[in-house]
This record gives C-alpha cells, structure tokens and sequence, in this order.
C-alpha cells in the first residue's frame, strides 16, 4: 500500500474514534483519555507519513500538503477539547492559587536590593539554603535561575528557591498541564490559517459545503464530521489521479 493512502486510510479510521470519544459521558476521565489517545494516533500517523522522503509529482504534494493543513486543523480542536473538559477545574485551581499568594506574600514579593533580601529571609524564617519555608509548612520547592541574557539586575543572579506545599505545587503542575493544551491549540490554529497555501483553503471551504464548519472550539462530532469529509474527497481525487 502506498503511503498517501495509507494515511487516508489512517485518517478515515481517526475519524471513526473521534466519533466514539463523542459518545462517552461529557467530562469524565475516560472521554479525556479517549481524546488523548486519538491524539497521539493523529501524530504517530503523521509523524510516520513525514518519515517516508521520496520523490513526488505535483499533484502528491497538493494532496501531502492538504493533508498536513487536516492534520494541524484537527490536532487544534482535540488540544482545545482536552482544555475544555478541564476549564472548570482551571478556573477553581487559579482561585486557590490566588488565596495562597494573598496568605503568603512573601513568596510573589521582590526584594529591592540585597539588604531587603536578608530582610526578608529573616522574617520568613529562610534556612541557610535560601529555601523558604511558610507557615512552617513545606513539601515541593521550586527553583529559578534567571538567564544569562536576562534583564533581571545582578542582586537577583544567584539562585532562588521557594519551598511550598505539595498540594500547591501539585495544582500548579495541573494548572500548567491544562493550559498547554490552550496554548498548543491555539498556536496550532493560528499558524494553519496563517500559512495555508490558498488551494488548502478552497479546500477547506468545499468540505465546509459539503457537511459543517470546522472551528477551533468546535465539539467531537463536528470535528469528526468535517475529518471523514475530508477524507472521503482526497481519497476520491487520490483513486481518480493515480
């Protein structure tokens, strides 16, 4: 089998499961799961199709090129789904995060100069490491060193390290995993609308026609819809080329 159909093929099946994850009960973690494993399926197919370097004809580039424009449109709605299956808890995780800088300021505050510094250590009951302890309380610490290349002024050049506990530090760990998948979404989207070439952008507009529009934020069934479509016309232009 050659490799542009196999990865329609690939593709086509995608399409399929997408549809299944659909199904599942709305935020719970077997759907979240779901979503996950279709998305590395998405990019084991693709990162396997770009492997493969042989030679193409026009017309093979136009369907690859197409192909790879499907590939980041879809990798952007399941990472925005896996954001929003876990928004609420997001926004309830900020909150706890903001109360404990509110009850800890110590550990947000910069220091003016150095003297502030020992200052700061002494009232905050700093151990001779400069770890930090608050409230008596510690369990995860964090370090940061600033760059070579930093503006940060030379009385912040030595390294930083704050003691928190693990319940925090667990929820910023959280906290971040949640928001790279809005991140990793939209940069995904932006740079698919950004550098489409226009024959990917008719395209897209012609699928468009054919079933539904495909949004960033669009649900499991729309985006599985707008895929199979998708599909079904290169596979068709693919059979009546080759």
């Amino acid at each position: 089998m050659d490799r542009i159909l196999k990865l329609l093929l690939s593709f086509e099946s995608l399409a399929y499961y997408i549809m299944g994850s659909s199904t599942l009960t709305s935020k719970t973690e077997k759907m979240h799961s779901s979503i996950a494993e279709n998305t590395n399926y998405l990019n084991s197919s693709w990162n396997s199709f770009k492997k493969q370097k042989i030679t193409e004809s026009k017309f093979l580039i136009s369907i690859r090129t197409r192909l790879k424009y499907l590939q980041m449109r879809i990798s952007a709605c399941l990472a925005y789904n896996l954001y929003s299956l876990r928004s609420g808890q997001a926004v309830k995780t900020y909150t706890l995060l903001q109360q404990f800088e509110k009850e800890n300021p110590a550990i947000s505050r910069r220091p003016t100069s150095r003297g502030a510094t020992n200052n700061n250590n002494i009232n905050n009951g700093t151990t001779e490491n400069g770890s930090t302890t608050i409230n008596g309380v510690g369990a995860a610490t964090c370090s940061t060193t600033p760059s070579p290349g930093s503006s940060t002024p030379s009385s912040f050049n030595s390294q930083t390290t704050v003691t928190l506990p693990l319940e925090m530090y667990n929820n910023m760990f959280q906290q971040n995993k949640i928001l790279h998948h809005l991140m990793w979404s939209d940069r995904l989207w932006k740079d698919a609308e950004t550098h489409a070439p226009q024959e990917c952008k008719e395209f897209f507009e012609r699928v468009t026609n054919l079933c539904c529009e495909l949004k960033q934020s669009s649900g499991l069934s729309s985006v599985a819809e707008f895929l199979l479509t998708s599909v079904q016309c290169l596979k068709k232009e693919y059979g009546e080329k080759t």
